[in-house]
């Protein structure tokens, strides 16, 4: 776009009734002139997730957080740290509706295959260390853009294990949920 900022930018819209609004920008403070994509949104509309390959990070792709003040500006990108970012790629974040359990997709932390996807809990100031959602979700494969319907109870992903990218529905056991 025009008014973009790098290779790829972060833009927000709005539901007003049942229109969304045309998509914004969201400045510079939140995109680099690199690549900044595959954000997720707190249920609160108040932090914002994502992937980003901008220089100083981890890795290849790190994910970064951004917060809103009290005005409702968004505030500068906070890489997420060692404890999440690995020297290869994180990717594909997606924060629960409780707003401190992220599941994202990684191919530095041990794992099954190509890029598994993990979990990891915010509490207290920090992230959890990620775990390893398993199997049978986990392959030799890459497995990514993992997302959970309302009730917790029920995941959807992305993977390549039977040679093609296809999305599949899977039951998430009861320690790998989401708190209510």
């Amino acid at each position: 776009r025009s008014e973009g900022i790098g290779s790829c930018d972060l833009y927000i819209s709005t539901l007003e009734g049942s229109e969304w609004t045309n998509p914004i920008n969201m400045g510079n403070v939140a995109n680099s002139k690199d690549w900044d994509s595959q954000p997720t949104i707190s249920s609160d509309g108040n932090k914002v997730i994502f992937a980003s390959d901008r220089p100083g990070g981890y890795g290849s792709h790190d994910l970064y957080m951004i917060e809103r003040n009290i005005f409702g500006d968004w505030g500068p990108a906070a890489n997420l740290g060692g404890m999440i970012n690995t020297p290869f790629g994180d990717v594909s974040p997606f924060l629960s509706q409780d707003g401190r359990t992220l599941y994202f997709s990684s191919d530095g932390h041990p794992g099954y295959g190509l890029s598994d996807i993990f979990k990891s809990v915010f509490d207290n100031g920090k992230w959890s260390a990620p775990v390893n959602l398993g199997r049978p979700l986990n392959t030799a494969g890459s497995d990514k853009y993992f997302t959970i319907g309302g009730s917790g109870e029920v995941g959807y992903f992305s993977s390549d294990r039977d040679g093609n990218n296809d999305l599949y529905e899977i039951e998430i056991p009861e320690e790998m949920r989401p708190q209510p």
